[in-house]
Parts: C-alpha cells; structure tokens; sequence
C-alpha cells in the first residue's frame, strides 16, 4: 500500500508526494525535517530476511558514492514489516520519459547525446567501484535533467553490488520491458553489459519516439526495427552505436560502458571553425565507368547455443508457435493475387488493392483498414495544368482560398485539413504533384499520394527498406523512388505499375528528375558515392561520375542547369554543371556541424539553400556555392526547407514545434506559428501554384492555407 500524504518515515521524512509506483517498490518526493530541504524517498517492498540483510549490505557501499551525475543517498533505514528505504537528493527539472511525452515524438541527437553522454561518466564511475555498482534499471524515466541541463541517473531501487561467483538475488526479477536484456529475466548473473544494453534501449527510445522490442521477444524471432527505420534523421554513427549496445548476447555488445561512451564522442565528420565565409573551390573530377561490382555486406544473424534454444523453446512454447502462426500467415498473403488476398483478409471482393510487385526493396502492400484507392486511372486531370487564378472546386472540403501564401499574408495562414497516414514512421519527404492537386509523401515502410481535397490515397507502395528521397515527374506521370536498398524505382502513377528500376553502385540511393522530364539522376552513398544521369526514355546512362566522400540528397535547378548534392556525413555542399556533371564545384570546407538534412533551390536556380541538423541554414549563390548567410533558426535541429514559389519566403520544418518562415533574402524570422499537439514538423513544401504549405508531423499531413 502506498504512504500516504504527510505521512512520516523514521521521525524525519514527511511525505509530500508520490513520484512512481511499481511492482517492487515506489518513490516519494519528502521533506528532510533534519536539513529542512527536499529529498526522495525509495521504499523496496520486499521485507524478507534474505532481503534486508542483501539491503543493509548494498546501502553502506550506496551512501559513499559521490558523483556529479548522480545523486546523493544520504541515508538509508528499514522499518520492520513494512518495507526497507533509501533517502538521496531530490532532483528538480523532468526525465526524459516527460520530454518523450511532451514533444510527442522523438528527441534530437543535439538534445540527447549530451545528457546520455553524462549517463556514460556516471555508470563508468559505478562499474568502476570495487566492487562494481550495476544499475540494472535504465530507462528515459530514470534520467533525470535538472534546470541546469545536468543530466542525473537515479533510483538504485534494484541496483546491485557485482559478484561474479553468485547469481542475482534482490530484485532478480525487476525487469522494464523493452530496456531489460535477456540475461535479466532469469537467474543469470547480470554485469556491466546489462547496463549497456538498457543505456543503448534508452538512446534508442529518446531518439526514435518508439519503446524497444521487448529483448525475450526478439529472442523468440521478433525482429527490432533499426532507429533510422523510424528516424531517418539519426546519423548512421548513432544507429551503430544503438545496435551494438542492444546486441542479444551480452559478447556482443560493448563490454564496458568506456566502449560506449568512446563510441558516441567519435567524430562522424572534419571539426573546425565554420563561421567564416566559405569559399569556393572549383574540383575537376574525371568520370569513371565501373568494371567490377562491390560486393554487399549480408546482414549478420544472431545464433544462440542450442541448448539456450531448446531451454527457451521449453520456457516459451506459446511465442514461438504464435509467431510462426503470424509469420506463416504473412507468407501465404505475399504469395497470393490481390484478389485472393482480398479473400483473405474478408475484404469485398471486388474491391481492388494497390499492390506493388515483389521486386527487391518493395512488397505487396496489405493494410489492417482499407483505404480509398481504385483500379481506375488516377484522375485524367494530374496531367492538366491547373490555372492558378481560378479557385478550388466547390466539392474540396477546404475553404475556398484568396490569394497565395505570401510575405504579406503568413499571418493569416490557417491549418485547413490533416491527413493521417498508414505506413509507420516518420515522414522524411514529401512532395508535390505539378499541378498541385496531389501530394506525395514517404513513410517508413512506404510511398503514397494523396488528393488533398478528398484526402483520400490514390497510389500506395509498401517498401522493404526505408525511401530516401521521392520526386514526381515534370509531367506528373510518374514518382521516383529512392531508398536504404540499391535500387531506384519508377513508377506509374496511372495505374500504380512498376515503369523501370534502375540499379545503383552502392546502397542509399537518391533520386532527382530533370525538369525537362527527359533524364533522371540517382546517387548513392554508402561509401564513396556515385552519380548517374539515365536518359527517361531510352533507360540508357548518358553520364556518371564518382564521387570519393560519397553524395546525399539530389536537386536540380529549375532551369536545369545545375545538379546539387550534400556530401553524406560531412557538412559540405557539391555542385555540378548539367549535362556532362563536369566540372564540379565543392565548398572548402563543411558548412555545418552537423548532417545537412535537405538542400533546395530557389525558384530563379540563382541560390541554394542548405538546412542542418545544427539548428542552421546556409544560403549559397549558385552553382559557384558562394556563401551569402548563415542563420540560426529557434530550434536545436532543422530537418527541412523549401521555397515559396516566389522566391521570397524559406519554410522550415524543426525539432521545435512551430512552423517557422524566413525571409529569404537575409534569413530574418518573419512568421512562427505553434503547432497542435506539440508535434515535431519533420517535412515542409509549398505547392507549385503557391496557394498551399503541406507540412508532416508523426504520422500526419497538415495542409495549410490564406483563408478570408
């Protein structure tokens, strides 16, 4: 039973306030009668003897530790038949479990790395004491953050003194789903791998919005999306580290959290000062034609003993055989026309789902709820070019609009509809039709289209691994495809059909048309880069070129002059003349500190403007990349930017939770406008007749328009 409110423990500690309750214990926020100051209180519930002499033995080592990063436990006492406790400082400010909830979505590596960093010294300095102190309770709740930006780990409810030579007793069973490893749900000794692997679930939490698979079930087969499946704005250095430290077998992982900690404070790209104005330098790179192939890296598989398997197979017979049920059921489905499918699942039969053909990075498509899609041609009038004076349908649910978004009216600017999208994930691109009647965007696991004034899907892909980039042809006949895998895909809008798949040298491939509609580029990064230009019509490569640092997201300026792409991983920004991509310009050094998160060009193609996970944007004269400002936004990362069609507003989408114009011509925030439910704006695009902003906010479309 919970204490009570003014009740008081060992005539000192006057209960205030319940912090959180479990199933082993809770804590209190109390007031020290003593040193008349705050403090919180840990109440363990087991009272057994076993228990409390354990208890007694642990809090003599607690109390003389002494640590920036951790708080003070100043006294410890057991009440009889009641329960035993542990008094420390009381730490003002919120965990990152009320951060996660507040923002609605995942944390910035800008925001996290630092307090997990801190996380790292004090857990360093706990494995370190002889004998070592394991937590064996990390999560976003027990990372506190005080007003100060000092990040602390508490509650030692379950912590442990380490003996190797004996099993855990006190609280061997005090497991939090999705952060405890396997070895903790048993008899297992735990050790300092226990903790790395709970640090690791937390990162992966604090960054991906998503609680971690739960380590049994991935034992029995489940398998664990990476974080840049559902955070595609995480570096690849961060999403290493994560799956290291979240390894099933604790060999696996980093055996100390030194390791960990190394791993995190290794640079991903050149350091410096990049205040100063960047100049350009003009890079001749010959062209190279590929004689070999480079061999793909197979993902590594995790195989337990076979005694564990067939201990475990005996401990969890019902997972197994559920699994293999779901699984068996997904096989059958893959294998089978649409319309069985639609059988199937006991949907009309005549009712005719968007399939995609199983061809290497892209599945069938099976979805819980259906949505509006149809056999029939998507409406003739995507190929029509709409009159921009004339007003919207009477039959759209929107408000029939006034005049375009402009410097003039952004105080004005209203949501006028959501979109909630299937897939999982978040957004990491979107994109607009031509003739600004439909919108494109990117999940996780797919594309779809969407009419923005029905609000219903005409076109839906599912995607084996994460898209990169997306574009719609100058004509809005087709919609390329990017993605994590090899392979650029093409596709038909018309009649949702695969048109032409073109393969790249490396994997994570981008994607740009030519606004002539008669050549398309694909890039690829993994590695050193490449970039291709295939003739639309023929499927033939009409130039390539290797890049040594590996290139990012694809743009075309709208005359088609210049084709800009950022170096993956590096700060910098490389431009070429088109067609030929000879010769090449390169800015001398990075632009940002962190990973630049789009690039776009202004609608005259005589500037480009670069966003960054630093919270930064660049503008740059184009193609010769001459730096014309560099401007702070309000938030600590930005994810991405595009133009109005006049050229004289810069839309950003950021960690912060407002939708935020810039004046392009010097960088001055003009409009910030607060978003509902205080989500994150992952993606923002002006539509090319200007009348509306689409933005994506954790699984939503948000349309956006001047109403009278």
């Amino acid at each position: 039973m919970p204490l009570s409110q003014g009740q008081i423990l060992n005539n000192r500690y006057k209960i205030v306030k319940l912090l959180g309750q479990g199933g082993f214990g809770a804590v209190y926020r109390a007031w020290d009668a003593n040193l008349e100051r705050l403090c919180a209180v840990k109440e363990n519930y087991d009272i057994s003897p076993d228990a409390e002499r354990l208890f007694k033995r642990e809090s003599k080592i607690l109390v003389d530790l002494s640590h920036p990063n951790l708080p003070r436990v100043f006294d410890y006492f057991s009440i009889p038949s009641k329960g035993n406790y542990f008094v420390m400082d009381y730490i003002e400010g919120y965990d990152l479990q009320e951060k996660l909830d507040q923002r609605g979505g995942p944390l910035t590596e800008t925001e996290v790395l630092p307090w997990i960093t801190q996380v790292c010294d004090a857990l360093a300095y706990l494995h370190g004491r002889i004998p070592p102190i394991i937590h064996r309770d990390i999560k976003p709740s027990n990372v506190r953050i005080n007003p100060y930006g000092i990040a602390f780990l508490v509650d030692f409810g379950i912590a442990k003194v380490y003996d190797p030579h004996r099993r855990t007793t006190m609280g061997a069973r005090a497991v939090t789903p999705g952060y405890a490893p396997f070895e903790q749900y048993g008899q297992k000794s735990t050790d300092a791998r226990t903790d790395v692997y709970a640090l690791g679930a937390t990162l992966y939490h604090a960054l991906t919005g998503i609680t971690p698979l739960e380590s049994i079930d991935r034992v029995a087969g489940a398998q664990l999306s990476t974080p840049r499946e559902l955070n595609p704005f995480l570096t690849p250095t961060t999403e290493a580290v994560i799956l290291r430290a979240m390894e099933i077998l604790p060999e696996k992982r980093y055996q100390q959290i030194q390791e960990f900690l190394y791993a995190l404070k290794l640079p991903t790209e050149p350091q410096g000062q990049v205040f100063a104005a960047v100049t350009p330098t003009q890079i001749l790179i010959p062209q190279s034609t590929y004689s070999s192939s480079t061999p793909e890296v197979k993902p590594v598989r995790i195989w337990l003993p076979k005694k564990l398997i067939i201990a475990l197979l005996g401990l969890l017979l019902i997972i197994p055989l559920l699994i293999l049920l779901i699984y068996s059921s997904r096989k059958l489905i893959a294998n089978v026309s649409p319309r069985e499918t639609n059988s199937i699942l006991g949907f009309d039969s005549e009712q005719t789902w968007t399939v995609a053909p199983s061809l290497g990075d892209y599945a069938p498509f099976v979805t819980d709820s259906p949505l509006h899609t149809s056999t029939s041609t998507l409406e003739s009038s995507i190929n029509t070019p709409i009159d921009t004076n004339t007003q919207v349908s009477d039959q759209t649910p929107f408000p029939k609009y006034s005049s375009r978004i402009s410097t003039e009216n952004l105080d004005q600017l209203v949501e006028l509809a959501e979109i909630r999208l299937s897939g999982i994930g978040i957004s990491s691109w979107i994109e607009w039709a031509p003739d600004s009647r439909y919108l494109a965007v990117s999940t996780q696991n797919s594309v779809q289209i969407y009419n923005i004034s029905t609000q219903t899907a005409k076109f839906f892909i599912r995607t084996l691994s994460r898209p990169l980039q997306i574009d719609i042809s100058p004509d809005g006949q087709y919609i390329a495809v990017g993605s994590e895998g090899s392979i650029a895909s093409i596709w038909r809008i018309a009649d949702n059909s695969l048109f032409m798949t073109l393969k790249a040298k490396y994997k994570h491939v981008y994607v740009a048309f030519a606004p002539d509609g008669k050549n398309i580029a694909v890039s690829s990064e993994h590695g050193p880069g490449d970039i291709t230009v295939w003739d639309f019509n023929s499927g033939e490569q009409s130039s390539t070129t290797f890049i040594e640092m590996g290139v990012g997201y694809l743009g075309f300026s709208p005359d088609g002059d210049v084709i800009a792409s950022n170096a993956s991983g590096r700060g910098n920004v490389l431009s070429w003349k088109f067609p030929g991509l000879d010769p090449i310009y390169l800015t001398s050094g990075p632009l940002h500190r962190d990973n630049i998160s789009s690039l776009v060009f202004s609608p005259d193609s005589t500037k480009l403007a670069i966003s960054s996970l630093d919270g930064r944007i660049s503008l740059l004269r184009s193609p010769e990349l001459q730096l014309i400002y560099r401007t702070y936004t309000i938030a600590d990362s930005v994810y991405h930017i595009d133009f109005s069609p006049d050229g004289k507003i810069l839309a950003v989408g950021s960690s912060k939770a407002t939708l935020q114009f810039l004046l392009a011509a010097n960088g001055n925030i003009i409009e910030s406008i607060p978003l509902s439910g205080n989500l994150t704006c992952y993606t923002v695009a002006f539509s090319p007749d200007g009348y509306f902003l689409a933005t994506t906010s954790n699984g939503r479309i948000r349309i956006w328009g001047v109403i009278p």
